[in-house]
């Protein structure tokens, strides 16, 4: 998606941001993950707190929420 390291994901998709977990994986400090129905199939969200930096936490999807491209290969 050319996503910049630091941007806020509730800046990105729906306004309301359902399903964010960003603050139970801070107080549990542990990582979450959850799955759901992406726009292409079954996607994956993490949020994995940063033991020795509390102030980070790493948060990705993956899955089906991109149409990627196929690789042609030669």
């Amino acid at each position: 998606m050319g996503l910049k390291p630091g941007i806020k994901c509730s800046a990105v998709g729906r306004p309301d941001h359902r399903g964010c977990r960003l603050n139970e994986a801070v107080d549990k400090g542990e990582p979450i993950y959850i799955t759901y129905d992406g726009a292409f199939g079954v996607a994956f969200g993490y949020w994995i707190p940063i033991s020795v930096k509390p102030e980070w936490v790493i948060h990705f999807g993956v899955g089906g929420n991109f149409k990627y491209e196929k690789l042609e290969r030669k």
